[in-house]
């Protein structure tokens, strides 16, 4: 379960009288089609999207992945658009010698060529200003698969992860055959690993990378994580005759967790006669710590930020790239936990630093003495992103400064004067911007709202559009029944204003009964109430709503957008103030005269199925029925950090993993529960739902379970992700509607 940036909220709109608008989808007098599980999850319904959108360093030219038709078999290629001609040159192709599968595209410095991953190797494509286009040179060709590829900053070598230690190739070729390879680790294993991230710090600390480059490429600093004392988890493959079995290290609430060092080599050329060896960074004596991100600084240091297990004390430091003792720049602390960003920028004089310490996410200026120099952002509002940032000049960010339901792309100066919101249209903007300065600056904006897809464009920096890149999905949308989201507020006891949405049907009226099905999330930092177009799930629920069904979700306190107050409400205590802010939302369901207040679902997915089976368990008599995707039963299932951020540990907070866990509570369900996994989840184990499953049995409560063979936490493929809607969507139609499957 990812943690995502925090968020504040403001209501849309107020409920308005006869909750009445114009159908979606066809024009009046045209029978519009209807949607079905096979067009939204197969490829009917997907489009060609733009996706994977890298600028080149000079800002003038970027790269991206589309495929090259709507068949279900055609690959995604790469491109690459020149903002000066405005045309677009495809890199790779369906045949030849440029048929390649392209991960991570990445610039040289100098912006001549792209390094690629493509079938486990690595690939240099020559991107020239003119001419014909030169063959791909492969770089590698191994058994192993290569990792985390990175161009030095003079753009000479290229250093990787293979089995587990760190690599650099020249990229100049010898003689027509590739550089000189050369390891600048050895002894990695499965167990103790140099420069690769491990699971738990991939997945809850977003950490990318466990390696980086020095500014004058003469050095690498990586991570070694050592998992020895971490327990292995079995994940088993069942398809075969005889099963395998992968063992994943995976700490869970209150165990070991991997312990880490950090370490510098050299890495110039005159460092390949020698022995390379590591040295050590001297980060303290207590061990049991995270390190989530490590940067080098333009004067050859190294910026470490330090946490202690709880994560409720953070230590920025300032390193030598020597065994010399580190020095600290600054410190938070919070009596309940810290969120980790990607804000912080480091230059010759300064840097910049995001913090919540006045309870929202704002940037703030200091020098390298650990002196506050400046405060860029300010107010009840919150940076999500920092988009660009210079040595000198404004500095570019998406806030939520307009609506915490929203998000924009905005530009302010150090001293926070000069705040200017740079996209305009109501909604959601997610934003990349090019490298280049002055008149010639430019940013693709993807924007959407909840009732029309993402479309992407080039603007110039004052918001003008330059160009569409794509045009997105709503003319493929056009002829298709669907429910139109709209935004209420509803009211808790205490008297604080709750974000909701509601997913009424094309031809609502207001005078019936509808069955309502909510959609829950409900976990830190996430938002499900938001005006952005979330693709197949919020297409199955405009579906849902076509067929009569309408859809609610509301976001509770715990959950993010409006702050870290906002979040902190379920710390130590996980489902409770959650569940009461969705009873909130139901007992609104529940006055409203359209409503069927006897015929109300709920379903949601990992935290989500977390809070339906927690909701069926501690209401037992609200929901007509439930179905829950992937969800954790009980909190001493999951990993470390994400758990213990918000419980601390199992031996520190008995009572609350207890009253918290779903799986305490099996007896109680009442209504009709479907319960979905699948057998490979490597985030939230198959292990909650097996255990659900016999508290289930024990209890004499029946169950309907559905296991996807193979499939991780996402459940992903087309034929999966068909079968799994498809199923929720027989389980409400006959619970909710009546009717039995169709």
């Amino acid at each position: 379960m990812k943690r995502t940036r925090c968020r504040r909220w403001l209501p849309l709109f107020a409920l308005a009288a006869g909750l009445a608008f114009a159908p979606s989808g066809a024009g009046a007098g045209v029978a519009a089609k209807d949607l079905t599980n096979e067009l939204i999850h197969g490829r009917a319904l997907e489009g060609r999207p733009a996706v994977g959108f890298v600028w080149s360093p000079a800002g003038d030219r970027f790269v991206f992945t589309q495929r090259s038709g709507s068949g279900k078999d055609d690959p995604p290629l790469l491109r690459l658009y020149d903002t000066a001609t405005r045309k677009i040159t495809q890199l790779t192709s369906e045949e030849g010698v440029r048929k390649l599968t392209v991960a991570s595209p990445q610039w040289s410095p100098d912006g001549t060529s792209l390094l690629v991953l493509s079938g486990d190797d690595l690939y240099l494509i020559g991107v020239p200003r003119s001419g014909a286009l030169p063959d791909p040179r492969r770089l590698t060709s191994t058994d192993a698969e290569e990792k985390d590829p990175k161009f030095s900053p003079d753009g000479t070598q290229i250093g990787f992860v293979r089995d587990h230690d760190l690599f650099v190739i020249d990229v100049s070729p010898v003689d027509g055959k590739p550089g000189a390879e050369r390891a600048l680790t050895r002894g990695g294993t499965e167990e103790v690993t140099h420069g690769e991230v491990d699971w738990v710090y991939d997945e809850e600390f977003d950490l990318a990378s466990a390696w980086w480059w020095s500014s004058d490429g003469g050095k690498v600093a990586y991570l070694e994580f050592d998992e020895r004392a971490v327990p292995a988890y079995p994940i088993v493959d069942w398809l075969p005759t005889h099963p395998e079995t992968q063992r994943q290290r995976y700490p869970k609430a209150g165990d070991p967790n991997p312990i880490l060092r950090l370490g510098v080599v050299r890495a110039d050329k005159s460092a390949a006669a020698a022995a390379v060896e590591t040295t050590w960074i001297d980060l303290g004596v207590e061990k049991d710590i995270y390190i989530p991100r490590v940067a080098w600084t333009p004067r050859g240091s190294l910026a470490v930020v330090r946490m202690d297990r709880t994560q409720a004390r953070l230590e920025l430091l300032l390193c030598p790239p020597t065994a010399d003792a580190c020095r600290t720049l600054l410190e938070e602390k919070d009596p309940h936990w810290l969120n980790i960003d990607d804000d912080a920028r480091y230059f010759d004089d300064h840097f910049i630093w995001g913090s919540e310490r006045d309870g929202f996410h704002h940037l703030y200026t200091y020098d390298y003495e650990g002196r506050q120099t400046g405060r860029v952002t300010r107010g009840s509002w919150a940076v999500t992103d920092l988009a660009l940032a210079r040595s000198s000049g404004p500095i570019y960010f998406t806030a939520t400064e307009k609506s915490a339901l929203e998000r924009h792309l905005y530009r302010a100066n150090r001293d926070g004067s000069g705040l200017t919101r740079l996209t305009r249209e109501e909604g959601w903007h997610t934003t990349w911007i090019g490298g280049a300065s002055g008149a010639g600056a430019m940013f693709l904006d993807g924007h959407s709202t909840a009732n029309q897809p993402t479309r992407v464009t080039l603007r110039r920096l004052d918001g003008t559009v330059v160009d569409t890149i794509d045009e997105g999905l709503a003319g493929d949308l056009a002829d298709y029944r669907r429910g139109r989201v709209e935004f209420r507020t509803v009211t808790a006891p205490d008297g604080t204003a709750l974000p909701a949405s509601i997913t009424l049907p094309p031809d609502f009226d207001p005078a019936r009964k509808y069955p309502v099905l909510v959609y829950v999330y409900g976990g830190p930092h996430a938002q499900v109430v938001t005006n952005q177009w979330v693709g197949p799930r919020g297409l199955w629920h405009q579906m849902m709503a076509a067929r009569g069904i309408i859809v609610w979700s509301l976001d509770n306190r715990g959950m993010g957008g409006r702050g870290h107050a906002w979040e902190t409400p379920l710390h130590l205590d996980m489902g409770r103030r959650e569940l009461e802010d969705q009873l909130t939302g139901v007992e609104w369901l529940r006055k409203q005269p359209f409503v069927d207040a006897s015929h109300i679902g709920l379903w949601g997915w990992s935290y989500g199925g977390y809070m339906t089976l927690y909701s069926l368990v501690n209401a037992p008599k609200v929901f007509r029925a439930g179905a829950a995707v992937a969800p954790v039963t009980t909190w001493k299932d999951y990993d470390t950090i994400y758990t213990e951020r918000y419980m601390r540990r199992p031996a520190d907070n008995p009572k609350g993993y207890v009253d918290s866990a779903p799986l305490e509570k099996a007896a109680a369900l009442e209504a009709p529960l479907l319960l979905v996994h699948g057998s490979a989840d490597d985030n939230v184990h198959l292990q909650n739902s097996v255990q659900m499953l016999d508290a289930l049995v024990k209890a004499g409560r029946p169950v309907d379970f559905m296991l996807y063979p193979g499939k991780n936490h996402g459940i992903p493929g087309r034929q999966a992700r068909t079968h799994v809607y498809e199923k929720i969507t027989r389980f409400f139609t006959e619970h909710l509607l009546g009717a039995g499957p169709s």
